[in-house]
C-alpha cells in the first residue's frame, strides 16, 4: 500500500504495517517504532538516514518505513495536511509542530505521556517534553495522518 496523504487521514490495514511493540497494533505505535530506530542519529540538515536527520526527514522516514505514507519533506507543507488533533487528545503517532511568528519550523512524532521524538540540531535525534518551558512556548499544533 503506498499512500500520498492529502487533507484527509489515511486508513491503515494491520497488514501494513511493520510493528515492533507486540503490546501496541495500532498505525501510531509502528510509526513510533520507526523513529525510535533513528534514536541517536545525528543531525544533518536534509538528511533523511542513519548517517544524519533533520526534524522533517525524521517523520517522513518513519511514516514511509512503517506504513509506507508519503508525507511531505519539510515541517510546514507537512503541517498543511492531515487532520487537526487537540493538544489534549494526541495519539501515539501524532505530528506535532512548533514554530515562532513566522510560522513552522520543526516537527516531531507523538510517543506518549506527553514525550515525543525529534531531531534536534544539537543533540540529534531524541526524546523531548512536551511541557518544557521551550516546546510549551512554541508549540504550534498537531496532525493525524492516519485513522
Amino acid at each position: 500500500m503506498k499512500s500520498d496523504v492529502g487533507t484527509k487521514s489515511v486508513s491503515v490495514t494491520q497488514k501494513s504495517m511493520k510493528i515492533s511493540d507486540p503490546n501496541c497494533s495500532k498505525p501510531g505505535c509502528a510509526v513510533v517504532a520507526a523513529a525510535k530506530k533513528y534514536m541517536g542519529t545525528p543531525y544533518k540538515w536534509g538528511g533523511e538516514s542513519k548517517t544524519g536527520i533533520d526534524c522533517s526527514g525524521l517523520v517522513t522516514r518513519a511514516y514511509k518505513d512503517a506504513l509506507n505514507i508519503n508525507l511531505p519533506r519539510n515541517s510546514d507543507a507537512m503541517s498543511k495536511l492531515g487532520t487537526t488533533i487537540s493538544r489534549n487528545k494526541l495519539k501515539r503517532g501524532d505530528v506535532v509542530f512548533f514554530g515562532n511568528i513566522f510560522g513552522v519550523n520543526h516537527v516531531g512524532i507523538y510517543v506518549k505521556n506527553g514525550k515525543f521524538i525529534h531531531s534536534s540540531q544539537k543533540r540529534g535525534v531524541i526524546m523531548a517534553n512536551l511541557e518544557s518551558k521551550y516546546f510549551k512556548k512554541r508549540y504550534k499544533k498537531a496532525k493525524r495522518f492516519v485513522k
